[in-house]
């Protein structure tokens, strides 16, 4: 009998293209998910930083809520106010307040002037009584990109405008 040599089989081309073909489709939609799950992980932390900004600023309102004074003087209230307000702010170890009102000054512990501030006068019956000065430094990073966010401004307003009715109802006491 005669010897039989292996007969080498010659690859297919053709297919081994195409299988490239479709591992290179296969990497591209990978790569297209990928590129998403970083997208949708992006926004998930920004939602996330806003929403606990968020609850830092309704801790606050129920912080100063809860120190609304009773029949008795308003100076505690308006120590509680600078000492809760910075608990509010996105950099509230780096936030301080001071409050002048009706001819007093109250401020937060450790109050230094900052470049990144907000001044709101305090109205009682459309007169303004006093201000409230909140001065914050902030530590920027990639989540950080503002001082004080257009909230924290509200935060204020609010919280200003709280302390001109008190003012107005300790008056007409």
């Amino acid at each position: 009998m005669a010897e039989q040599k292996p007969t080498q089989k010659k690859p297919d081309t053709a297919a081994l293209v195409a299988a490239l073909q479709a591992a290179q489709q296969e990497i591209l939609s990978f790569e297209n998910k990928l590129d998403e799950y970083k997208w949708l992980e992006d926004c998930l932390i920004k939602r996330t930083k806003e929403l606990n900004e968020r609850a830092k600023e309704l801790e606050c309102l129920y912080a100063v809520g809860k120190s609304l004074p009773g029949p008795g003087s308003l100076a505690e209230f308006f120590r509680a106010v600078c000492e809760s307000l910075p608990k509010g702010f996105q950099f509230p170890g780096s936030t301080w307040v001071s409050l002048q009102i009706l001819g007093h000054k109250f401020s937060s512990r450790g109050f230094k002037p900052s470049r990144h501030s907000i001044t709101c006068d305090i109205l009682a019956r459309g007169k303004p009584v006093g201000n409230l000065i909140i001065c914050v430094e902030p530590a920027l990073d990639q989540y950080h990109k503002t001082a004080i966010l257009p909230e924290e401004n509200r935060l204020v307003g609010m919280v200003a405008a709280l302390i001109g009715k008190m003012v107005e109802n300790k008056a007409a006491d």
